[in-house]
């Protein structure tokens, strides 16, 4: 195992969304993904129009609680904090009025998802009004949406129009099915994922899954391929290449 790695995606922040809603967990979780060898977090805590609308301020909050937590642990991350953001009216605001959560300010980077079974009619039109801001649209798990999928004219045809794919590793480890397990095999056989990441929910399970993820890449695309989409990938969707 290589280590220094980063994950852009994860539901680490306790009582926010859909992730832990203990502070306890949350520990776990982290030393969890220590151990499997990541150095930096960028917790992305869900924002969805009616379901998951917690403020940035409680972000912060609980992101500040959690660096409280793990002050005594000798191989603590460096944690961050975005955004996952929906597909939906709050994305479209946020993006309009300029207060988008970053993954980074220098990238002007930010996660987005789609609706597991839709890619939006609109969906081109608003990348294309992001990318005119400067921003760079990174989406989350394509290979989990019924649509994209592992339909790589579609996908390619967003890359192309300067989107960013960010894969899960559970996708890889079979965590959601064969489907998606195919669909995320054949982007990264094309080339087309800039990065990996966990989406790592809670301890049980999915420090599993992110364990086995990491294995099959090490196993089917070599240690470089590793090293590409947990440390270089990351590196430059937050601008440090």
């Amino acid at each position: 195992m290589l280590g220094d790695y980063i994950d852009l995606h994860l539901h680490l922040l306790p009582g926010l969304d859909d992730g832990p809603a203990e502070l306890e967990e949350s520990v776990a979780i982290a030393r969890g993904l220590a151990g499997l060898g990541f150095r930096r977090l960028v917790a992305t805590p869900h924002r969805a129009a009616g379901k998951f609308e917690a403020s940035d301020e409680e972000a912060e909050a609980a992101l500040a609680a959690l660096h409280a937590a793990l002050a005594d642990d000798a191989d603590r991350q460096a944690l961050g904090l975005a955004r996952e953001y929906f597909f939906d009216r709050l994305l479209l605001e946020d993006l309009m009025e300029g207060r988008l959560r970053l993954l980074s300010e220098s990238t002007r980077a930010f996660l987005f998802e789609f609706p597991m079974d839709a890619v939006p009619s609109e969906a081109r039109e608003v990348i294309f009004r992001a990318r005119s801001k400067g921003y760079r649209p990174v989406l989350a798990h394509p290979e989990r949406n019924l649509v994209l999928g592992g339909k790589l004219d579609l996908l390619r045809s967003m890359v192309d129009d300067g989107v960013a794919l960010l894969v899960n590793l559970g996708s890889l480890a079979k965590l959601y099915g064969r489907r998606e397990r195919r669909a995320g095999r054949k982007i990264l056989d094309a080339g087309l994922a800039t990065a990996l990441a966990s989406d790592c929910h809670a301890a049980m399970g999915g420090l599993a899954a992110t364990a086995d993820g990491i294995e099959e890449v090490e196993r089917r695309w070599g240690s470089e391929a590793v090293r590409q989409l947990l440390c270089e990938g990351p590196r430059r969707l937050l601008g440090e290449d």
